[in-house]
């Protein structure tokens, strides 16, 4: 992919923005769409941790409300398999952990923005 990418730091917000000549939607998420819109492979938090796979109670029983597929891109749980996902609205994707002391975590994706049906800019927003 060639790329003419600048970076503009914001202290409070963290944030990094790129102009790409193409983006790859499974590596961010469209942000007229919502963060729900993500479906990539993403399996690690902001912190390094493992994601846990959706379909299973191991290493943390998963909250009953998450467990309906309908919630996930993919429409079934083992499909989203450990990926980062966001079932809730969260202001971002998420996992819970194979950490058996941190429940759950953010995962840091890419904000893709369209512009006439062609992918021009992604921002990256840390949440930590």
């Amino acid at each position: 992919m060639n790329s003419v990418c600048f970076i503009s730091c914001n202290i409070s917000l963290h944030m990094y923005s790129c102009f790409v000549d193409d983006v790859d939607t499974h590596r961010c998420f469209n942000a007229f769409l919502g963060v729900r819109s993500y479906v990539g492979h993403l399996n690690t938090t902001v912190s390094g941790k493992l994601c846990q796979r959706w379909d299973e109670d191991t290493i943390h029983v998963r909250w009953e409300a998450y467990t309906n597929p309908s919630l996930f891109p993919e429409g079934n749980l083992s499909l989203a398999e450990n990926y980062c996902r966001n079932p809730n609205d969260y202001r971002t994707v998420w996992c819970y952990t194979v950490d058996p002391n941190e429940r759950w975590d953010s995962c840091n994706i890419w904000r893709c923005f369209v512009n006439n049906g062609t992918w021009l800019y992604i921002t990256k927003a840390t949440n930590r």
